[in-house]
């Protein structure tokens, strides 16, 4: 909160020590990743100052080894779509839509541009979805309860007409994760428990507020087609 109270309108997600990225001890422990980081995504339970525009990364100049090298392609998918689901402005590093290899002010060779983990086509959808559904470029947030300590969830409420969003991610292994909360309820009460994941098209079915999720994996489901 420091940076927003003394002026700034836009900042990176730092903790209170700059450079100490607010995401980065919870992608150690994948099957607890949702625990951390639903802590971080909320400033501690604090919440940030009305409004304020937070930069989401998983690189820059500083962060050393790039995340697909550092973690996983399949960890590095399942970030991406945490990184541009939630409020704030996701910022890309030169070559993470490739997954490029290499270190900055380490490397200074050209980068081979090739999309070795076929992670173009998902950060094309994510941009896409970002600069199109309403409820992705809001500031609300309403953060969801999980019974699976590897899972976070929330949902990115309506914006006029435009429905909510509910964004469902398993940092860890194959699981059933039941999902709790109000914010959930007006979701399922007109969809039946039937939505459409954004980014595959697929059906999702949400049966009693639970959801089986493959490992590693991402859903960012609305009601009906988009």
């Amino acid at each position: 909160p420091y940076y927003f109270s003394n002026g700034f309108d836009f900042a990176y997600d730092w903790t209170k020590e700059l450079g100490d990225w607010a995401w980065d001890s919870a992608f150690q422990f994948p099957q607890e990743a949702g625990v951390l980081l639903k802590t971080a995504i909320t400033n501690g339970g604090k919440g940030y100052a009305k409004d304020a525009l937070v930069m989401r990364f998983l690189n820059n100049n500083d962060t050393g080894v790039r995340f697909v090298h550092k973690y996983s392609p399949e960890l590095t998918r399942v970030a991406a779509a945490l990184q541009f689901t939630l409020p704030g402005t996701p910022a890309m590093f030169g070559g993470d839509e490739i997954g490029a290899n290499y270190e900055p002010y380490s490397n200074l060779t050209p980068i081979p541009w090739k999309d070795t983990y076929g992670l173009r086509p998902l950060y094309k959808r994510l941009i896409e979805l970002k600069h199109t559904v309403p409820a992705l470029s809001s500031t609300k947030l309403e953060v969801l309860d999980v019974d699976t300590n590897s899972a976070l969830a929330y949902v990115r409420p309506a914006v006029g007409d435009d429905g909510p969003v509910l964004v469902v991610l398993n940092f860890g292994g194959r699981a059933r994760v039941r999902i709790s909360g109000s914010a959930l309820d007006p979701l399922l009460a007109s969809s039946g428990g039937s939505l459409r994941d954004l980014l595959t098209g697929d059906t999702v079915r949400l049966a009693g507020g639970t959801v089986a999720m493959p490992a590693e994996s991402a859903f960012v489901l609305t009601v009906g087609a988009r």
